[in-house]
């Protein structure tokens, strides 16, 4: 005898039962996370809320317990969301981002931190840095690295004369779309675009709209809201945006590299502690000599260490020389990445952590 199908009332009846067991362990997550508050402020008066390596330890493990059918990165969000609004319970986080509204930066704040943040957009990578050395903001985003275009030389020129340290990353696909107040009437005749997205763009530009004018602007967000002033006027930008002014596209992921991604960095004043998949990033400074950079690489070679990025910008205080940003795998504590430091010291070589700090998990 076949067994009755299971109606649709009675699935729907199951989620509501579902649904309200979550609702009761959210309950108890926020009890929980404002238990966490007072202890931590029986410890100290101001302390750190944002422990960005215990996060992402919680986030890896969820992803790789979770044996359901949904997708390990919407599971990642679903308890990032979850985490940013027990977080704010303890203390709401305040977050510098390159402005205004609807920029890339701004999606990396709330891929790394969630929903539950006050938002500070501001006009420059160096407002950001300048927000959070005032006291104005707890944290800052800024682009580090792009896929296609390379290193954001306005971030490394902040970071060599800054005291703030990298706390973390996240990795941000970046979707182009050509964004216009009115599709039915669209004369293209200027678009407007972060200098570096319109790179990330340039050859399909060139082949779609080679008479129209190409504009920068300090960012995307403000593309848009230009676009959304003049009818005549394009904006590259992303989802954020084209929701936030309202825009509607006239064409989708104009990106020439469909797997383009730009790198953010949170910026802060304190150290993280090892995740157990960490990164670090570093400053160095070598003498004006031959063999310098093999003097300055070996020491991690020796040593096992992963050495994945490495750029250089010039040293203002003496021509032709240059300053050195490199990214190695493992945190500044683990015992490996302590030896190749020491025998980097003992080179005429000079060093400075820009920050230890988990590697960007994937939701």
């Amino acid at each position: 005898m076949s067994s009755k199908p299971i109606s649709l009332q009675e699935i729907r009846e199951k989620i509501n039962a579902i649904d309200s067991d979550i609702l009761r362990l959210l309950e108890a997550r926020g009890e929980v996370a404002l238990q966490v508050a007072d202890v931590k402020r029986q410890q100290k008066n101001d302390p750190v809320i944002y422990r960005p390596e215990r996060e992402a330890q919680m986030i890896r493990r969820y992803q790789e317990q979770f044996q359901g059918a949904l997708d390990s990165k919407d599971v990642g969000s679903i308890f990032r969301a979850i985490i940013s609004s027990c977080r704010s319970l303890q203390q709401q986080q305040t977050i510098a981002y390159l402005g205004p509204e609807g920029t890339y930066s701004q999606q990396a704040v709330i891929e790394q931190f969630g929903p539950s943040v006050k938002l500070i957009p501001v006009v420059s990578i160096e407002e950001v840095f300048n927000t959070i050395k005032r006291g104005d903001a707890r944290y800052g985003v800024v682009p580090i690295e792009n896929s296609t275009t390379g290193m954001i030389n306005p971030t490394l020129d902040n970071m060599i004369q800054s005291p703030l340290k990298i706390c973390g990353e996240v990795n941000v696909k970046v979707e182009c779309h050509l964004l216009v107040r009115d599709p039915e009437n669209a004369p293209v005749e200027v678009i407007y675009g972060h200098p570096q997205i319109l790179a990330q763009c340039n050859q399909w530009l060139a082949k779609h709209y080679p008479t129209a004018k190409k504009v920068s602007v300090n960012s995307n967000g403000m593309a848009a809201k230009m676009a959304n002033d003049d009818s005549k006027v394009a904006a590259i930008a992303g989802p954020l945006a084209e929701d936030h002014y309202e825009l509607a596209r006239l064409a989708s992921h104009i990106e020439d590299n469909p797997n383009n991604t730009t790198r953010f960095v949170v910026l802060g004043n304190n150290e993280i502690e090892p995740s157990g998949d960490d990164k670090t990033s570093l400053l160095i400074t070598t003498p004006h000599k031959p063999g310098s950079l093999l003097e300055l690489i070996k020491p991690f070679a020796s040593n096992d260490v992963n050495l994945t990025s490495i750029s250089s910008r010039p040293y203002e205080h003496q021509m032709w020389s240059y300053i050195f940003f490199i990214d190695i795998d493992g945190h500044y504590k683990d015992e490996k990445v302590q030896k190749a430091l020491d025998a980097l010291g003992k080179e005429p070589i000079m060093y400075n952590i820009l920050g230890s700090y988990p590697k960007a998990v994937n939701s």
